[in-house]
């Protein structure tokens, strides 16, 4: 029998077909887009030092503040939206018109050692700053406020009266009772665990190390990351911007949040390196107008220093003493004009912050107001200095950055019963329609009823001119091209830039299947 045309090649077609298979499958597995692998350490420099890092004082300190927004959760956090969802509660109820608020807490939630979040938790960290020997600035959140536990999953507030901004308070981080409850009150500010924190959130503590050269400096601080792709980050403290930009550009350390746009400029052409300029909406820089001050008590001086005011800043423009993205935000401030027949002062004093983003603000307001015939005196003002200005309201004019509440209450800044020292009312504006609309601004809850309200208030705020408001804050932050996953999204607080950190990553992998 002949034989058949290439029998002879038969027994080599399966080996053929398999080389042919498994490069296809190569071709085909080398052409798979790369996916987010876990491991890693992203190395964080930070320009200063922390102190507290303690949700009950971590507000007195940029740092801790940035830092305890890693370790600690509160029951409600404000999402991308700003509005408020849970974070370690599951759900809240408002009973009795807004005077009562029932809290649930989320199930399987735990301290990074091990031990569970009850309610015993929530109630001790809010009751510890009802305590007449604490000092920090949570002092005034719950004031007249009562606490009880309903059970382990469950909190109950009572409130005096009716306070629709209540729930951003629940926003304050809660410690865990079984490691500071045995601590006396006056020992809170010194313990160990204020740089060694143990928290509920994305971060847990790992290591610290402080400086050999320099007493007390903190090195850096390490947190693990566990429920995200990298292992940890690392943040490396630095006692001047300069050090932490030389930094950056030796390797050293991979992100950098730099304080002016003059600092940012000075990386702006760095390779392999993410620049991202974020606006924070709840920061605004504002000169404020001592309505106290002789100089200053004629509104129609007060209007002419603003319409002399013509800005060009980095930042996103505001005129609002409420955040254009608020739902509370009316409009803008009208447009100024200078006023004539009026006697202007022949000299201002100016005070601000010793920060180069304010005295850049100050030297151009200075060459501006140099223009209506004012010789402005910039006095620049270390921290002391700007804790004197709060507690005894001794200035003129007084630059300095303000923040807004996610609820855009602005009760505190502006209503005549904050004005005596040391309030925050620090213009000293007394008002009686201003007054009224703050004060349905807090007891309304139908949120039609507080836009009317807020609403009020700005076009008063707006005429009265106590103060001039000219620009968000930004955000400068650089960062290597290594880490992937950086979606910085809007911002708030510049804290609010670790949002996703869980989502961040430095090593990639293609997927077997």
């Amino acid at each position: 029998m002949p034989k058949k045309p290439f029998s002879h090649l038969i027994g080599f077609l399966p080996p053929i077909l398999g080389i042919m298979a498994m490069a296809a499958i190569s071709f085909w597995y080398f052409h798979l887009p790369k996916v987010p692998a876990g491991g890693g350490r992203v190395v964080e420099g930070i320009i200063g030092q922390p102190r507290l890092l303690n949700p009950l004082y971590a507000d007195q300190n940029r740092i801790d503040r940035e830092l305890s927004h890693l370790v600690f959760r509160g029951l409600i956090k404000y999402n991308a939206r700003n509005q408020p969802v849970g974070d370690l509660a599951k759900n809240w109820e408002v009973k009795e018109g807004g005077k009562v608020y029932v809290v649930a807490l989320k199930p399987n939630q735990y301290w990074s050692d091990g031990h569970p979040v009850t309610a015993d938790d929530v109630v001790f960290t809010y009751q510890l700053t009802q305590n007449t020997a604490y000092d920090g600035p949570e002092k005034k959140t719950f004031e007249e406020v009562t606490i009880d536990k309903i059970d382990q999953n469950h909190i109950q507030f009572t409130l005096k009266t009716a306070f629709a901004p209540f729930i951003e308070n629940l926003c304050t981080g809660i410690l865990p009772a079984h490691l500071w409850q045995q601590i006396p009150l006056d020992k809170l500010k010194t313990h160990p665990l204020n740089l060694r924190p143990v928290g509920s959130g994305p971060a847990k503590f790992k290591a610290i190390k402080f400086s050999a050269k320099i007493e007390n400096w903190v090195d850096w601080i390490e947190f693990s990351l566990p429920d995200g792709y990298l292992n940890s980050i690392r943040f490396k403290f630095y006692p001047a911007t300069s050090d932490a930009i030389t930094a950056f550009k030796l390797g050293e350390i991979m992100s950098l949040n730099l304080p002016t746009y003059e600092d940012f400029n000075k990386l702006e052409s760095w390779p392999n390196a993410i620049r991202l300029i974020k606006p924070t909406w709840g920061r605004s820089l504002v000169i404020i107008f001592n309505l106290r001050d002789e100089k200053l008590k004629d509104k129609k001086v007060r209007e002419t220093l603003a319409a002399g005011l013509k800005l060009e800043t980095p930042g996103v423009h505001s005129s609002s003493p409420i955040p254009q993205i608020s739902w509370a935000h009316a409009q803008q401030a009208k447009d100024y004009q200078v006023q004539k027949n009026i006697s202007l002062p022949k000299k201002i004093n100016l005070k601000t912050p010793y920060e180069s983003t304010y005295l850049n603000t100050a030297k151009t307001i200075k060459n501006q107001w140099k223009d209506l015939g004012i010789e402005t005196v910039v006095e620049p003002l270390d921290q002391a200095g700007i804790e004197e200005i709060i507690e005894k309201h001794d200035f003129e004019t007084f630059l300095i950055a303000q923040e807004h509440g996610h609820d855009p209450d602005p009760y505190i800044y502006w209503h005549s019963s904050q004005k005596e020292s040391p309030l925050m009312n620090l213009s000293g504006i007394s008002h009686p329609r201003i007054d009224k609309a703050l004060e349905e601004g807090r007891i309304k809850l139908d949120l039609e009823e507080r836009k009317k309200a807020y609403a009020t208030f700005q076009k008063y705020f707006y005429a009265e001119v106590p103060a001039v408001f000219l620009e968000h804050l930004n955000l400068y932050y650089i960062a290597s091209t290594k880490i992937k996953g950086l979606n910085i999204r809007k911002l708030w607080l510049p804290q609010d830039r670790f949002e996703n950190i869980n989502e961040w990553y430095l090593k990639e992998k293609r997927p077997l299947f």
